[in-house]
């Protein structure tokens, strides 16, 4: 079985693989539409499970490395118990926190406010190339003086080549 030990240590092993002064995000994936109401069930996106364990939408993950420190946020869905009784519970930021060994848990509202702030020293941004042009929009609109734009699913790839003994 994984831990959260095994998910720190993947998280970490990514930051060493960034360069410093760099920002790194990924997103979770969101539910696809079958038919006006009807959605197919739900699947995470595959890296961003390798690196999290968290099976939640509307998430993100924040990567932020910076003269050697390092650091990484979950960004999580808010608790709304009136959602919660059509789209299922959701842990919030409270129950994230606890569970998830990760530097800070933040709501995902928080999100494009706290990418502002960690790329305003970096010099580059990992992301998946192969976002939705949405998501895309958002990192270019706060990513235009940074030197490099780098893919961050290859380092993912080929770190999941490679199993470890919990796997």
């Amino acid at each position: 079985m994984i831990t959260q030990k095994e998910y720190a240590k993947r998280r970490k092993k990514l930051l060493k693989k960034m360069s410093n002064n760099s920002v790194g995000v990924m997103f979770s994936a969101e539910y696809k539409v079958r038919s006006n109401d009807t959605h197919y069930p739900y699947r995470q996106n595959s890296n961003f499970y390798y690196m999290s364990g968290f099976k939640e939408d509307k998430s993100a993950l924040l990567f932020i490395k910076n003269n050697k420190k390092t650091k990484v946020i979950l960004f999580v869905a808010k608790k709304d118990k009136k959602l919660e009784l059509w789209n299922g519970k959701r842990l919030g930021e409270k129950k994230a926190k606890k569970l998830f060994l990760v530097d800070e848990v933040c709501c995902i509202d928080e999100l494009e406010k706290r990418l502002k702030e960690s790329l305003e020293d970096s010099r580059e941004l990992y992301f998946d190339f192969k976002l939705d042009y949405s998501k895309v929009k958002i990192l270019k609109r706060y990513a235009k003086k940074l030197s490099t734009h780098k893919n961050i699913a290859p380092l993912i790839q080929k770190m999941r080549l490679i199993k470890s003994p919990a796997e």
